[in-house]
C-alpha cells in the first residue's frame, strides 16, 4: 500500500534533517478515504466482530482496517484504533504500526509522541518495514543539525533490507555532503552495518519522547 498525506498529518519539524523533497512515500501510513454516512452491519462484520471478541487477533486487525479505511462502515478512527490496539497487544506487528501512527497523530486516540514510539519500535523489533521508516520520520523531525541522524538512517539501512522501495528511495536521495557528514554520526553511534536495526531501535526509554 502506498503512503499518502493526509490534511491532519504532522509534517516533518526539519526537512532539512533528510535533505530530501517532501516526498509523500516518506511518511506515515495514511488514514483511508471517508465512506458516506453509517452503513447496516453486514453478516461478515458481525461475524469479524465476534470472532475479534473472542481473542482472534487476525479479526482484530481486519476490524481496525475497516474502520480506518471505511470499508463497509463509516469511517471512524476510534473504531479504528480500538481494534488495531487489540490486536497490537497480542503482538501483531502491523496493527503495532498502525496503533503508534493513530498515537503519533491523534486519530482516535489523544497523540502521544512517546506511546508511538514505544509502539513504532515494538513493531520493528517484529520485522516491520513501515515501522522502521516511522521511526526514522519521528527520529529525524525532532532533529534541527540538518543532518540526519544515524538512528533514522540506520532505520531506513534496516528497512531497505528487508525490501522496502520507500527507504531505498530515501537513502538514494541523500546527497553525497550529507551521507559524508554522516559516517561521523555513525562512528559515535557505533553502528554495525550489518545490524542497522540495532542502531535503529536503540535502547527503549520510555522519557525518550514524553
Amino acid at each position: 500500500m502506498k503512503f499518502l498525506l493526509s490534511a491532519t498529518l504532522l509534517l516533518p519539524l526539519s526537512m532539512a534533517s533528510f535533505n530530501v523533497a517532501a516526498d509523500p512515500g516518506s511518511f506515515p501510513r495514511h488514514a483511508g478515504k471517508v465512506a458516506a454516512g453509517p452503513m447496516k452491519e453486514s453478516n461478515e462484520l458481525r461475524d469479524l466482530k465476534r470472532r475479534a471478541l473472542s481473542g482472534d487477533v487476525s479479526a482484530n486487525r481486519a476490524l481496525g482496517q475497516r474502520y480506518r479505511d471505511g470499508d463497509g462502515v463509516g469511517q471512524d478512527r476510534k473504531e479504528a484504533a480500538k481494534w488495531f490496539t487489540a490486536a497490537a497487544e497480542s503482538d501483531d506487528a502491523y496493527s503495532q504500526n498502525e496503533l503508534g501512527f493513530a498515537l503519533l497523530n491523534g486519530f482516535g486516540v489523544e497523540a502521544n509522541l512517546g506511546q508511538a514510539y514505544r509502539w513504532f519500535r515494538t513493531s520493528a523489533l517484529a520485522g516491520n518495514a513501515d515501522a522502521m521508516e516511522n521511526l526514522a520520520y519521528i527520529y529525524g523531525s525532532r532533529n534541527q543539525s540538518g543532518v540526519i541522524p544515524a538512528n533514522a538512517l540506520a532505520c531506513y539501512m534496516a528497512a531497505a533490507q528487508l525490501g522496502s522501495a520507500t527507504a531505498k528511495d530515501q537513502i538514494a536521495k541523500l546527497s553525497a555532503s550529507a551521507l559524508n557528514r554522516v559516517k561521523a554520526a555513525y562512528a559515535s553511534h557505533f553502528l554495525e552495518r550489518k545490524d542497522p536495526l540495532k542502531t535503529c531501535v536503540g535502547t527503549y526509554d520510555d522519557k525518550l519522547f514524553g
